[in-house]
């Protein structure tokens, strides 16, 4: 009787409790259950994250403080005669997910305050400067990394408390990429073109993972001195105007050796989302060994030729190692 009692229950009672076992299920989703580091391993991939030698090469060509003075064009003077940016750390927020036992996920975010200068003269032909506009804004940048801790030891489990940084090592890392909220210009595509024919195309930086001796991900950039890269950037811009495109590059922890070139426009087309333009410029690898970014900073045209318009930016980041 109990028993057939149980199968004449209500078709109400039935649903009820099915949606209660599809929630609970949903709770006990597994990837939910490894959503979160503990938070000793969390401190461990900050740490490791901080001390990268790589991802540190990258503030000093991002603030270039005044690399302003190293500006260079294969055509003669250019018009404002000196623009530089000056960035500072306000913020940087390290996030992390665990995929599994030895594979996480860590993203960086990090909030500059910078001060855009423009040395300008209302003369075209002018030599020295009879103004400098200073224009504070705002960035964001943010690169993702991929951290793996060491194996099982057959049956044997590692003991990784004991172990630096908890076993976890920096796998691979994305390409940075940031810049103003609001901006009327957006790099689309970035290609590289290197001096052995090898072509390396970008479309999505913090997609785009760089490892040192892992073959599942593309290697970073490693050089001989003198070394030459050739860059081609796509963009999308408000504005028919030449915008002013900048790639600075070379410069070591402390900033120095850093160099500074302004991008040649090679072409403009008028497209359904404004106009896609594509511009040009190479670098040369430095003689000192080391890691060092390469990075692309698109400002809008009226940024950098109006003294009232706001900042208008986008960036772009390359890391790469001389030998």
């Amino acid at each position: 009787m109990k028993l057939q009692s149980a199968f004449n229950l209500k078709p109400a009672v039935i649903l009820l409790a099915a949606v209660l076992i599809f929630f609970v299920g949903c709770s006990e989703s597994p990837v939910d259950a490894v959503t979160s580091p503990s938070s000793s391993d969390y401190e461990a991939m900050k740490q490791l994250a901080e001390q990268d030698e790589t991802i540190a090469s990258f503030e000093p060509n991002y603030n270039e403080d005044d690399a302003g003075t190293f500006l260079s064009k294969a055509d003669g003077e250019i018009y404002p005669l000196r623009v530089a940016q000056k960035m500072r750390v306000v913020n940087k927020v390290f996030t992390a997910v665990q995929i599994d036992d030895t594979t996480a996920e860590g993203t960086i975010t990090v909030t500059f305050e910078g001060v855009l200068f423009i040395a300008a003269t209302s003369a075209p032909d002018a030599i020295f400067p009879d103004t400098v506009i200073q224009k504070p804004f705002t960035t964001i940048v943010t690169r993702k990394i991929i951290f793996n801790r060491v194996r099982f030891d057959g049956d044997v489990q590692v003991d990784f408390e004991h172990r630096p940084f908890r076993g976890w090592r920096v796998a691979a890392i994305s390409l940075p990429a940031g810049g103003t909220v609001n901006s009327g210009i957006q790099i689309k595509i970035m290609t590289l073109t290197l001096q052995n024919g090898e072509v390396i195309v970008i479309d999505s930086p913090n997609d785009y993972f760089v490892a040192r001796g892992i073959v599942r991900w593309q290697h970073i950039l490693s050089f001989n001195s003198s070394t030459q890269v050739d860059i081609q950037l796509e963009l999308i811009s408000n504005t028919e105007d030449v915008d002013y495109v900048t790639l600075t590059f070379g410069g070591n922890v402390h900033g120095m050796n850093r160099v500074k070139k302004l991008f040649e426009l090679v072409s403009t087309e008028l497209t359904e989302s404004g106009y896609l333009k594509v511009y040009s410029q190479s670098f040369i690898a430095n003689r000192f060994p080391g890691h060092f970014h390469a990075v692309v900073n698109a400002y809008s045209n009226n940024t950098v030729y109006t003294d009232t318009a706001p900042v208008e930016n986008d960036m772009w980041g390359v890391p790469y190692i001389v030998q």
